[in-house]
């Protein structure tokens, strides 16, 4: 009997019939016939819930609309019970590998297994595939397929269902740097023609502590004081389930350097899963006094961080430098160049005073080396010439320092380092 009201139905999988659909008629319409609502089937839809809803104008209409109703069945049988086949294999083809710290490569008795970057291959069909390994961006790294190497050319076996882990396995470097490693594949079925594919892993290998500027520089006039301040960044990556708000550790800085107190420059930021990292900001303090005369410049000095275990304790070095303005200013080098063995060679150096006061200089016994020699005036001047000697009998290479005395308290000594070569020279 055909109806004389427009009706809404609604179009449903039945529980019982597996392919099977049933429209179960949902009472008085609105107005027009239409479409209202189409849903595609998921995976986690129970057999009674509706695929769609169709409202239907009925009477007269009946016959023009019944071809539509056929057809809109066709449709949803073939959403509800149709599966679309995997065809092809399913391969990730980019990765990241867990970042490293400098301090953990150098500690690895094994570094060249701390590199694992992962790479998934599933085959979701019902046929076997073949990927082969063809080359990797390296001679000097491989491939794992389960922590076993895969050989360059030789096909292995994804059958269906499985699922493996592919890890590009290299050796870690031991310098800060995001470094990628590359690996290209084949991969082929019965029914598939072979194809390549290339997978890329990045890994980041992280600096311990860094330290910018790496040299805290100043000068120092003797007979002055002032009191000069130096800003350092102190960045500091670590590993640790939450973050920590330790602040760095100075050590070997000379008496007139002090550390205030340092601050934290933001908040920690997180790098990879349980690896942060702080940037602090340290202000030093330079005392320049009579002490610096004491210093001798450059020196080292360290920064460290401690954490929970003082066995793992990370330590940077950073440099110290005060230029001193000398009174008396002269070369620090002299070179002789190449010269014959029982040849005399003679170079002249010039020692000017800065502020034009009288000085004299001497050499003291025993102060310069076999074969070295100098001439010299006795009497005070505001520039002084110094004419050395050099003359051996042998052939060899020479550098050695040679101290020369000054009549100023507030210099009373240079240093001058002497290079030169003598060979033996054939006759013609």
């Amino acid at each position: 009997m055909v109806p004389q009201r427009d009706e809404i139905f609604e179009i449903h999988r039945t529980s019982k019939v597996a392919k099977g659909l049933a429209i179960r008629n949902m009472g008085e319409a609105g107005v027009e016939a239409r479409l209202i609502q189409f849903r595609g089937v998921s995976s986690g839809a129970t057999a009674d819930a509706p695929l769609g809803v169709i409202e239907w104008r009925s009477g007269k209409n009946m016959g023009n609309h019944g071809w539509a109703l056929g057809a809109l069945v066709c449709l949803f049988l073939l959403q509800g019970c149709g599966r679309h086949q995997a065809v092809e294999l399913e391969f990730q083809n980019e990765g990241r590998a867990q970042a490293l710290l400098i301090s953990e490569v150098a500690a690895s008795q094994e570094p060249h297994k701390l590199v694992k970057c992962p790479l998934a291959i599933r085959n979701p069909t019902k046929e076997d595939f073949q990927v082969t390994l063809l080359k990797t961006g390296c001679s000097c790294y491989g491939v794992l397929v389960n922590g076993t190497p895969l050989e360059k050319g030789k096909p292995f076996t994804v059958k269906p269902g499985e699922a493996y882990q592919f890890d590009i396995s290299a050796l870690a470097a031991r310098a800060q740097t995001e470094k990628e490693y590359r690996a290209s594949f084949q991969i082929e079925s019965a029914r598939e023609k072979p194809r390549q594919v290339s997978a890329t892993c990045v890994v980041n290998v992280y600096q311990d502590i860094r330290l910018a500027p790496m040299v805290v520089s100043s000068s120092w006039e003797p007979g002055n004081q002032s009191k000069e301040l130096r800003k350092l960044v102190v960045e500091h990556v670590y590993r640790s389930e939450q973050p920590t708000r330790e602040p760095p550790k100075f050590d070997r800085l000379p008496a007139f350097v002090s550390v205030n107190q340092p601050t934290l420059l933001g908040e920690p930021e997180q790098l990879d899963t349980g690896l942060w990292r702080n940037s602090w900001e340290v202000e030093l303090t330079l005392q320049l006094d009579e002490a610096v005369n004491n210093f001798r410049s450059p020196q080292t000095f360290d920064v460290s961080f401690s954490g929970s275990n003082p066995d793992q304790q990370t330590t940077a070095q950073g440099q110290l430098l005060v230029e001193k303005s000398q009174p008396l200013l002269y070369a620090t080098r002299l070179h002789f160049g190449t010269f014959a063995v029982g040849q005399k060679q003679q170079r002249r150096m010039l020692v000017t005073s800065r502020n034009q006061s009288d000085f004299t200089l001497h050499v003291r016994d025993g102060d310069l080396p076999e074969g070295v020699s100098v001439s010299l005036s006795e009497e005070p001047e505001t520039r002084q010439w110094l004419t050395f000697s050099m003359e051996f009998e042998e052939e060899r290479d020479f550098e050695e320092s040679v101290r020369i005395q000054t009549s100023r308290p507030d210099q009373p000594e240079l240093e001058i380092l002497l290079q030169g070569r003598t060979q033996v020279v054939k006759p013609r």
